[in-house]
């Protein structure tokens, strides 16, 4: 297997993990770790550490808590979807919005008011990229699968271009797919999954897999 392509992978986050880890077992590569939960059972603190162990405190975890123990001691890259549940925070805004009778864009708070929202909705996420980064991890992250509700994508893109930087902040790499994902105003059915509303297909987790392999060659140009 060549240097750049890891060996292993430790998946960490929410559903959007799901196609990640599906294109990885098509591929043959092993991962540990998975899918912890919905991501909006994820905006509340979930874990505590005991010594070098990560503990997933989530109540009813029952028997995944094993599988993500090891998350401090894993020799590979960690790579995570967590905080990019991005159509709940559209969701959840154009709600408040349009309550207020406001409307449901970024422009409906001031630019500062915008940011701070997204980084107090996000803070737990925040605060697990930190914990990562003092903890030596390699730890590489993804954005959703750039799919809301028809007029909301302004919303979910100022969401997640507040975001992305914050948690880069934290010494976490960005695999950026949304040259490939977005066809203009919407997402490419491709990468979707044709089940539901919110999730991708494989073909989207084996494009993170390819361009994580391509970062960690030195490559910039998308594959």
């Amino acid at each position: 297997m060549p240097a750049d392509v890891p060996a292993e992978l430790f998946l960490i986050g929410d559903s959007n993990v799901i196609a990640i880890a599906q294109a990885a077992d098509d591929r043959g590569l092993p991962w540990w770790g998975g899918p912890l939960a919905a991501g909006r059972m994820l905006e509340e603190p979930f874990w505590c550490i005991e010594g070098r162990r990560f503990v997933y405190t989530a109540e009813g975890a029952g028997p995944i808590r094993a599988r993500f123990e090891d998350l401090l001691v894993f020799d590979g890259p960690v790579l995570t979807t967590l905080g990019f549940n991005s159509h709940r925070f559209t969701e959840d805004f154009a709600r408040y919005a349009r309550a207020q009778d406001l409307p449901a864009t970024p422009e409906a708070l001031s630019r500062a008011a915008f940011a701070d929202t997204v980084r107090d909705a996000r803070r737990v996420a925040l605060e697990f990229y930190r914990m990562l980064g003092e903890h030596g991890r390699e730890v590489w992250f993804t954005c959703s699968p750039q799919r809301t509700a028809l007029g909301l994508y302004p919303l979910l893109h100022a969401f997640e271009e507040v975001l992305i930087p914050e948690v880069a902040a934290t010494g976490a790499r960005f695999i950026d797919t949304r040259d490939a994902v977005m066809d203009g105003a919407s997402p490419r059915p491709e990468y979707a999954n044709p089940h539901d509303a919110m999730h991708a297909s494989p073909a989207l987790g084996a494009l993170v897999l390819d361009r994580l392999a391509a970062r960690r060659a030195g490559r910039t140009a998308p594959v």
